[in-house]
């Protein structure tokens, strides 16, 4: 299928492309990477009357450092965050996520911004801007706000971007030095949406683990994260009952609106988070068990 007629401006600066926008209003729509805009739009399931090209807005490619935060600028392709050597240092856990990260040509292409605008519940970088309490940088006709990642996503698709607003750039802390940090992903084949996804930090000295968090995506309408889960497992890996993992897991997900999908049901999907979280707390600590 082919897109319906659409109109295109691309601008030169951010204040023209929000300009574009205040005019258009809700019938544009920024485009960034495409990689998921215009199969929508090819498929008719978006049929925007006008795209704002960002491809021209050369200051919001930067990989930069402010102090001791790491901040992405949205239209960083997914291939420049994963192989930076700034984001290697300063949020590895990026680095691992990125192995994941679709296809060659989507990581070339598609953008960090445009991931965390679109907020797709099974895409890595939305759930790393949660586990890393990621603070979403935008601008608008009324200025710049900043928005703290467990409030930016509201649900599937949904964020708490304006209809004009531009996101501009994702700042990130800085791990700390002593944190580990692993990314665990089930799919049917490498680079497809995974069937159920764990991420995961934590500090680690002398095999017990401290500050630890963990974040489960592709299985609900948003990624997933529980602080009281989060203490629990850090208990039990810490009393060396790793073995308790999975079933915490499952009963603290049972709550959790966890959807299927054409090949797993949500009570497997349940049941696949324990057995990735027991992994990767394993690989955290350097356990034995790290492989079953």
């Amino acid at each position: 299928m082919k897109s319906s007629a659409f109109a295109y401006e691309r601008p030169d600066s951010v204040e023209q492309a929000l300009a574009a926008k205040v005019r258009w209003g809700g019938a544009a729509r920024f485009l960034a990477g495409g990689q998921s805009l215009m199969p929508a739009m090819n498929m008719r399931l978006n049929q925007s009357e006008c795209l704002i090209d960002l491809n021209g807005l050369v200051s919001l490619r930067a990989i930069r450092q402010e102090g001791e935060l790491l901040v992405i600028g949205a239209m960083a392709c997914h291939a420049d965050v994963a192989l930076s050597p700034l984001v290697r240092r300063a949020a590895p856990v990026l680095v691992q996520a990125g192995r994941y990260l679709a296809h060659v040509a989507i990581r070339n292409r598609g953008t960090f911004g445009g991931s965390v605008a679109l907020a797709d519940p099974a895409g890595e970088w939305p759930a790393a801007c949660l586990l890393l309490d990621a603070r979403i940088r935008l601008q608008g006709k009324s200025g710049h706000r900043e928005i703290v990642a467990e409030r930016f996503f509201q649900g599937l698709y949904m964020t708490d971007m304006g209809e004009n607003d531009l996101l501009e750039s994702v700042a990130i802390p800085f791990q700390h030095p002593e944190e580990k940090s692993c990314v665990l992903e089930l799919a049917r084949r490498h680079g497809d949406f995974a069937t159920a996804a764990v991420m995961t930090r934590g500090r680690v000295r002398d095999g017990k683990i401290s500050y630890l968090r963990m974040v489960f995506y592709g299985v609900a309408d948003t990624a997933l994260r529980d602080v009281s889960l989060d203490a629990s497992i850090e208990k039990m890996v810490n009393q060396g009952a790793l073995l308790d993992v999975p079933e915490a897991v499952q009963l603290a997900l049972a709550s959790r609106n966890l959807h299927a999908d054409l090949y797993t049901a949500a009570h497997t999907k349940r049941y696949l988070c324990g057995v990735l979280a027991r992994r990767a707390v394993a690989q955290l600590v350097g356990s034995g068990f790290g492989g079953r």
